[in-house]
């Protein structure tokens, strides 16, 4: 019996010191090249002031547009995206974020709530676009 609340608790507190944000991996399904989008669901939960953001890496290849647009969600979404070379880009436009000519590899794109946090579904869609139909966010 001693072994088993032992064994218990060890798990419990292993569960609480891991890393609490989960990831999602997509490619974007382009047979013949740039335009092609796709479309994902995600959950942001919160309790209170504590947040958990939707966190999703997107495969891209070297030269093309990424465009990473929010369609629904229960409230306002802070948008964010991370490139494979570790340059940082923000929604800083309601339309969504836009990564002009992109390099190959891994983009993270993360979706929070603002403050006080808020608990949404979202849908969004992935667009690859050519780079010449892409305005682009700055990076910083």
């Amino acid at each position: 019996m001693l072994r088993s609340l032992f064994l218990v608790s060890a798990l419990f507190l292993i569960g609480l010191l891991s890393a609490a944000q989960a990831q999602t991996r997509v490619i974007v399904p382009c047979p013949e090249g740039p335009h092609c989008s796709t479309e994902v669901s995600g959950h942001i939960d919160a309790f209170g002031t504590a947040r958990l953001p939707w966190v999703v890496s997107v495969a891209a290849p070297a030269g093309v547009c990424l465009f990473f647009q929010k369609i629904t969600s229960d409230g306002p979404i802070l948008r964010s995206a991370i490139a494979p070379n570790g340059v940082v880009f923000r929604a800083v436009d309601p339309n969504g974020i836009q990564v002009k000519e992109t390099i190959a590899g891994w983009y993270t794109f993360q979706f929070d709530t603002p403050p006080p946090g808020r608990e949404q579904i979202f849908r969004a869609s992935i667009t690859f676009l050519f780079p010449a139909n892409c305005p682009g966010t700055p990076g910083r």
